[in-house]
């Protein structure tokens, strides 16, 4: 139930020389309820893996409240699933991005800001964490308000380390899709079509 979180390296352009860049292996969890057995931690320290990204909920748009709900929320009994102490854990939150075309003041984003800190911090129980990462496909229309929303994540706590998941189609157009006021990014690199057919259209090769 691992999908590989892809990590980009820069690539020296000319005769200018570049630090060896130093591979962290990591690995999404995209399941609920979790269930960390020994033969997956096993496996996570035979891959020596140093950060699992978590998915602890989503936030969509409930038209009947006409508020930003959380669906689909990590079941996880953190006192008999003892997560390995050498992984870093990272919970991930993915945001629809109708919830930015909705709440669109600043007061109202900031709020949302909390609510999600705070549904975060009640999901991972007493599991500490010092990352956590946003996932949401914005677009033109919802890229400044989703921007507001990671600064205020880190206006809340600015020891917190706040990520961003990107689209291709966001590291393609950069100028329309804007860059994201946050600490670092994660490329999604996945394609539905096989990899391997270099003629198609959108092929990542």
């Amino acid at each position: 139930y691992f999908l590989f979180s892809s990590l980009l390296t820069t690539i020296a352009c000319g005769s200018r020389e570049v630090s060896p860049k130093t591979v962290v292996p990591a690995f999404y969890y995209w399941k609920s309820p979790l269930q960390w057995t020994p033969a997956q931690a096993n496996r996570a320290d035979t891959l020596h893996v140093q950060k699992m990204y978590i998915r602890c909920f989503d936030v969509e748009w409930n038209v009947q409240r006409a508020n930003a709900i959380p669906r689909g929320v990590l079941e996880a009994n953190w006192q008999t699933t003892a997560p390995t102490k050498a992984i870093e854990w990272i919970p991930v939150v993915f945001l629809r991005q109708e919830v930015f075309l909705h709440d669109t003041t600043p007061e109202a984003i900031s709020l949302l800001a909390t609510k999600v800190l705070d549904k975060i911090k009640e999901t991972m129980g007493a599991v500490p964490f010092r990352e956590i990462q946003m996932d949401c496909d914005w677009t033109e229309g919802s890229r400044d308000q989703y921007f507001t929303f990671l600064k205020a994540l880190k206006s809340i706590n600015s020891q917190l380390i706040v990520s961003s998941t990107l689209r291709l189609w966001q590291s393609k157009y950069r100028t329309k899709a804007g860059i994201p006021p946050c600490d670092r990014v994660t490329l999604m690199a996945y394609n539905l079509e096989r990899p391997t057919k270099a003629n198609i259209r959108n092929s990542i090769l």
